[in-house]
Parts: structure tokens; sequence; C-alpha cells
């Protein structure tokens, strides 16, 4: 992101079947192709009750944007400051990014279709979209 690109975030445990790049062509629907971060669903931690999901970083697409940068910065900087929690489940990636939107971002909950759905945050201008399940 240093470089000005988007990126796609994989566990080593993600294997994609699909060139995730294709998705921009023409699968994603206008929602997920302005989304700063698109990524599944889960249900971890915070997040699982305020917006009935929790990001999973796991398979995570960052777009290169000053709201995206700013979040990530922001958790980067509780690591360097030494004001990460100390429980070690608090401490995941995926905990610590879906507190912080659950902290600062007055996140919600918008449906496109039966399947789509897209999460503006507007404390932090930033929003968040899932994956629809097979995309990748």
């Amino acid at each position: 992101m240093k470089d000005g690109e988007d990126v796609f975030h994989f566990d080593t445990d993600a294997f994609p079947f699909n060139d995730p790049w294709s998705l921009f062509e023409d699968v994603w629907p206008q929602e997920m192709q302005v989304a700063d971060i698109v990524t599944a669903c889960d249900c971890f931690g915070p997040g699982c009750k305020e917006f009935g999901c929790s990001l999973n970083p796991g398979v995570m697409f960052f777009r290169n944007s000053v709201p995206t940068k700013n979040i990530l910065k922001s958790i980067l900087r509780r690591w360097e400051e030494g004001t990460v929690p100390a429980d070690t489940n608090q401490r995941s990636d995926m905990f610590m990014l879906n507190q912080y939107l659950v902290d600062h971002g007055q996140c919600s909950l918008k449906t496109f279709g039966d399947r789509n759905r897209h999460f503006p945050c507007p404390g932090l201008n930033f929003t968040w979209a899932l994956f629809t399940h097979g995309t990748i």
C-alpha cells in the first residue's frame, strides 16, 4: 500500500481457486467495487453482536484509500506504543480490526439484493462489504 497499490491478503491456510483480481471486471456489484475493504463474514469477537458479522482478515481486499490506511495505522500504532491487549485472542488482527470499527466506525448494515451486504461507517468515512458465497 505504501506504493499506492490495492492489496489482497490471504492467510497461509486460504487458497484462491480463481484470480481474485478478475472480480473487479464485472462480477462485483457497484457497492463492492467502491468499498475500502471487502472480506468474508465470521462471528468472532467484536462486530458479531453489533453488525451481525465480524470482518475476517483471512481473505481480505484492502483498497489503497485514506480511510483504509488510517485504520491500519491506528492498529499498528497500538503495537508500536505497547498498548495492545494482553489477551492473545484480543490481540489478534481480526479482533483488533473489528474492535476498532465498533469503537470508531458507527457502521451499519445495508443489504443489496439477496446476498450482497455493505457496511458504511460514517465515523471513519469508510465502507466495507462482504464477499458473496463462492466468489473466490
